[in-house]
């Protein structure tokens, strides 16, 4: 979902033990840059270490909470975010290239679901990559934070349908494909920023 390549400038939240910092690493090479940022400063610590014992100390691992990104690397060719979100982070996605994609597992009507998203403009994401996941929910300011991004009103029916359709098999997302027009039917959602 991520496709990663050479040169790219990488954002990472949620490090853990560095391991996927430093796949993106050796994706990206020498030329491109990957930054992470970890809430917990022990478990940031020693994946700095972990990197650096294994030769990926070109890494930037952060401690502190990741809701605003990191902006003086933005911006980002990609964000892959390691944590299950009831939303977008405005900051993310201001970070974020043109063109670029967003991966995250984005917690909707209950159902937590990875969504790759191409940012098209300032205003618009769309995603042509949706599928059921299971990742531990962020923590930190998220949990205090109101959303910041909306969802289209075809979101909003995608999810009433689900709702309707709840006894049926939980994985079956042809329930709800069956009931809706079009482009939406291929799991393609569109996502836009609120005004403030």
């Amino acid at each position: 979902q991520l496709d990663v390549s050479e040169t790219m400038a990488v954002l990472e939240v949620g490090t853990g033990s560095g391991y996927n910092a430093a796949l993106i690493a050796e994706i990206v090479g020498s030329l491109g840059r990957v930054v992470t940022i970890e809430l917990d400063p022990h478990v940031a610590e020693q994946a700095r270490r972990n990197l650096k014992a294994i030769g990926y100390e070109q890494v930037r691992v952060l401690d502190g909470d990741a809701l605003a990104g990191c902006t003086e690397e933005a911006p980002y060719d990609r964000i892959i975010v390691t944590t299950g979100v009831p939303d977008l982070s405005v900051a993310w996605i201001e970070q974020l290239s043109e063109g670029g994609i967003i991966v995250a597992p984005i917690r909707l009507n209950g159902l937590q679901l990875s969504a790759a998203l191409t940012k098209l403009d300032s205003r618009r994401l769309v995603s042509k990559s949706l599928f059921g996941c299971g990742f531990s929910s962020i923590r930190g300011e998220w949990t205090k934070a109101e959303p910041l991004v909306g969802r289209s009103p075809e979101i909003e029916q995608a999810q009433r349908i689900w709702q309707e359709q709840r006894w049926k098999d939980f994985d079956d997302f042809r329930l709800v494909a069956e009931r809706l027009p079009g482009e939406i039917a291929s799991r393609h959602f569109t996502f836009s920023i609120k005004q403030r």
